[in-house]
């Protein structure tokens, strides 16, 4: 199965329009938080490889008793 790519609201996209969105930091960065040293990323990843739900987004930990702790949704 061809991986299918979705755009930041969940719409279908064709693989260049993804592969030019994914280059792009700023559309592709959701929110960033610091809460003391710990720091909170969420990024848009808008792909279905067909391996299960499709992964819009993932949010990570880095730092702290949770260090490198994702959730992909």
């Amino acid at each position: 199965m061809k991986p299918q790519y979705y755009d930041i609201r969940g719409n279908p996209m064709d693989e260049k329009e993804w592969c030019e969105k994914r280059a792009d930091e700023q559309y592709c960065r959701i929110q960033d938080t610091d809460i003391r040293g710990v720091k909170i990323s969420t990024v848009w990843i808008g792909l279905d490889d067909g391996e299960g739900p499709p992964i819009l987004f993932q949010t990570a930990i880095f730092g702290g008793e949770h260090d490198e702790y994702t959730r992909n949704y």
